[in-house]
């Protein structure tokens, strides 16, 4: 029985494992396992970090926006909570399924350089065609104004999330990532 669930292979030249137990090799596999979801960011972890992002992103927008489209206050704190709102939920559900296609594809949620501008690049895109409709409407512009300001936005937000992550990142560290020795040519 424990021969059918042990499909996992080690690749470690320093640890010997050839002819264990498949019990032991199994019990082994789960703890590789456990580490690895230690390395993804918790539920509370990521709710800390949505709310932290929009509040601070709301601190600097709604009285900037104001003076730099000429817009009440008002009307660009309605766009802001409005759009802090869907943004919030999706930093979190966009969070979660790039973390885990980076832990699927690469083995690990570490992030390059490369991979934060696109990850950032991939959140603003989404985020806009989600956003155009709702500020064309609520300011009663067009369409295309409303895509202009959004694009200015983008602009805010894309330097703004960059620094956000980058500092959060470092404020509140991710657990070391799960052990390299682990090759178990499956998906977890």
């Amino acid at each position: 029985m424990f021969h059918e669930i042990a499909w996992f292979k080690f690749e470690a030249p320093c640890l010997e494992f050839a002819g264990m137990h498949p019990f032991v090799e199994y019990a082994i596999m789960l703890s590789f396992r456990q580490h690895e979801r230690k390395s993804m960011r918790t539920f509370g972890d990521r709710v800390r970090h949505a709310l932290l992002f929009e509040a601070v992103a709301l601190a600097i927008f709604i009285p900037g926006s104001a003076a730099v489209f000429g817009h009440p206050v008002e009307q660009m704190g309605f766009i802001g909570i409005a759009s802090a709102t869907l943004a919030t939920l999706w930093n979190f559900v966009f969070n979660v399924g790039f973390d885990r296609a980076m832990r699927r594809l690469r083995g690990s949620v570490h992030k390059t350089l490369a991979i934060r501008i696109t990850h950032t690049l991939l959140f603003e895109a989404g985020l806009v065609v989600m956003l155009i409709p709702l500020i064309a409407w609520y300011l009663g512009i067009g369409l295309w104004q409303a895509l202009l300001m959004d694009l200015a936005i983008v602009v805010f937000y894309l330097v703004y999330g960059f620094l956000f992550n980058l500092a959060y990142d470092r404020i509140f560290p991710i657990a070391a990532a799960a052990p390299a020795a682990l090759n178990t040519g499956r998906p977890l």
